[in-house]
């Protein structure tokens, strides 16, 4: 029986895309970067490079934010510092809450059934952030952050840390996410259960099977987790 139920934070309940686009543009403006739509092009090539990285285990949160930057600032030949930039990224970033379809009634409706802890990749005052401006926080009974937590998703040590804190066995926690990597096979190594938020209707090479796959969040209603 599932009792409490971790999320995911970006593409699972914010559009991080979205997100993504609307921080770009600020953060040239305020560091006075002339950009146009291949301006932007060329940064979500070197973003998505990088988190796919991250994601593989070869780079840090921390590392994608710094490299980023100074990738971007010498792929456009901008005479801004890359430190500047990423300043004005992450800080337009933490105001980006573009929601995935239908996320914030879902989380609503399911806080009344589970508890929730957000479980996310990432800068803990950004997410704090991020979801107190959605007025999500108080849906959440904690948010667990990789820079605050210690370790990041994929790895084991993210979720048994997280566990600790909760006081559910792993059988008794469902992680919900968009990452196949990061959040599915990443729980299941902790003896998680997982919902694997695949809209895109990608295949799974992993061999892990999640113990539910669903195309949009408002058919996580329907699963019969308190029940079974």
């Amino acid at each position: 029986m599932i009792k409490a139920i971790f999320m995911d934070i970006d593409d699972t309940i914010f559009d991080f895309s979205l997100c993504v686009r609307g921080a770009f543009w600020e953060a040239c403006a305020a560091a006075k970067i002339t950009a146009a739509e291949e301006t932007y092009q060329a940064f979500c090539r070197i973003d998505t490079a990088l988190w796919d990285m991250q994601k593989a285990g070869r780079l840090t949160v921390d590392d994608v934010v710094r490299v980023r930057a100074s990738r971007f600032t010498e792929a456009v030949n901008a005479s801004t510092q890359a430190a500047a930039f990423q300043q004005a990224f992450q800080r337009a970033l933490s105001a980006q809450t573009v929601f995935v379809q239908n996320a914030s009634s879902v989380i609503r409706s399911l806080s009344g059934r589970f508890p929730l802890y957000a479980a996310s990749n990432g800068m803990l005052d950004m997410q704090l952030s991020r979801l107190k401006s959605a007025e999500l926080l108080l849906y959440f009974s904690d948010v667990f952050v990789s820079d605050e937590i210690g370790f990041e998703k994929p790895d084991g040590r993210f979720f048994t840390e997280c566990l600790n804190r909760v006081h559910f066995r792993p059988e008794e926690v469902l992680m919900v996410g968009d990452s196949l990597q990061s959040d599915i096979v990443g729980a299941a190594k902790t003896g998680l259960k997982s919902c694997w938020l695949n809209t895109a209707k990608r295949p799974n090479p992993s061999g892990m099977v999640p113990d539910y796959e669903i195309r949009e969040l408002p058919e996580l209603l329907t699963l019969h987790m308190d029940d079974e």
